[in-house]
């Protein structure tokens, strides 16, 4: 049975009204019209993205990891860690366009899938 636990960094910001979650190492976003329902609206996310990734192959599965910046360990195959770059408040900024005195809040989220 293929499954996924951990804990992963999420950052929240408002945008043009609506609030946004987003992963950066999952490159997943959700959003709402409160902080609440973007956070429930990524558990959906995460719940959908993990279905899909589970319904792939294991080579598949690798492949979509490795995409997203996360490297098997060496001694333990099914162990993950992300090794993409630090993505800092400026990068999510840029990613999103957004405007300089946006607040963006961090927050760890455990995944358990």
């Amino acid at each position: 049975k293929k499954s996924a636990k951990g804990t992963l960094r999420m950052v929240a910001f408002e945008d043009n009204g609506f609030k946004v979650c987003y992963i950066p190492s999952l490159s997943l976003s959700a959003y709402g019209d409160s902080m609440k329902e973007a956070k429930e609206m990524m558990k959906n996310v995460l719940d959908d993205f993990f279905r899909s990734l589970f319904s792939l192959s294991e080579i598949k599965i690798m492949n979509e990891l490795n995409k997203l910046g996360w490297k098997s360990n060496k001694l333990l195959r099914k162990n993950f860690s992300n090794i993409a770059p630090f993505i800092d408040k400026d990068g999510i900024l840029n990613n999103f366009n957004l405007p300089k005195e946006t607040i963006v809040k961090e927050e760890l989220i455990n995944i358990d899938e």
